[in-house]
Order: C-alpha cells, then sequence, then structure tokens
C-alpha cells in the first residue's frame, strides 16, 4: 500500500501516524492525498474548504466504472478514520453516507 500525499510525498506502507500526519497537513500547495493498494483500488480525499474544514473523499474499486464520490463533505476526523479503516482493511468507511457513482 502506498500513501501519496499533497502529490510531493510518497510513503510505502504507512503507519495509521502517517496517514493522519498526512491528511492533518492537506491544507498547503497540493490538497489532495492519495491511499493506494494499487492502480484501480484506492481512496483519495481533496481538502475542499478552509473555512468549514472539510474534504470530498472518493474511491475506487477495481475500474473507472466502479469509481465514487461521497456526496457529503467529511470532518478532518471522519476523513482520518476512513483513510485508516480502508488501509487497515475495515469496510465501515463504506458506510459514511450516500456515494454516487462518477462517469469519465
Amino acid at each position: 500500500m502506498k500513501l501519496f500525499c499533497q502529490g510531493i510525498q510518497e510513503f510505502d506502507n504507512p503507519t495509521d501516524e502517517t496517514v493522519s500526519e498526512c491528511l492533518f497537513e492537506l491544507p498547503g500547495i497540493e490538497r489532495f492525498a492519495i491511499l493506494k493498494i494499487d492502480e484501480d483500488h484506492y481512496i483519495q480525499c481533496y481538502f475542499f474548504d478552509e473555512e468549514s474544514n472539510e474534504f470530498l473523499i472518493e474511491y475506487r474499486d477495481g475500474s473507472e466504472a466502479k469509481h465514487f464520490q461521497l456526496k457529503e463533505f467529511l470532518s478532518l476526523e471522519s476523513t482520518i478514520n476512513a483513510f485508516i479503516e480502508y488501509k487497515n482493511g475495515c469496510i465501515s468507511w463504506a458506510k459514511l453516507g450516500n456515494w454516487k457513482k462518477l462517469e469519465f
């Protein structure tokens, strides 16, 4: 598993602490992070709004046909929890809200 943070840092097999630190620092220049199992299995987030400190979450489960975006925005804490759960193989992150399929 790899964590890509702000487009400039890459971590192999990141710890929970590394994931947390990466997401906490996202309101920087590049405002996204991706946690990849491989090219077609990942969760990613984008720091959306500085005023409300909200994140937009997407995940891909095998192909473009299985690429989804959460309809609701998440707090920093919820985003960190979702990434850590995904990293640890837990599926509860998928129940954060309503997901919509993205068309490419």
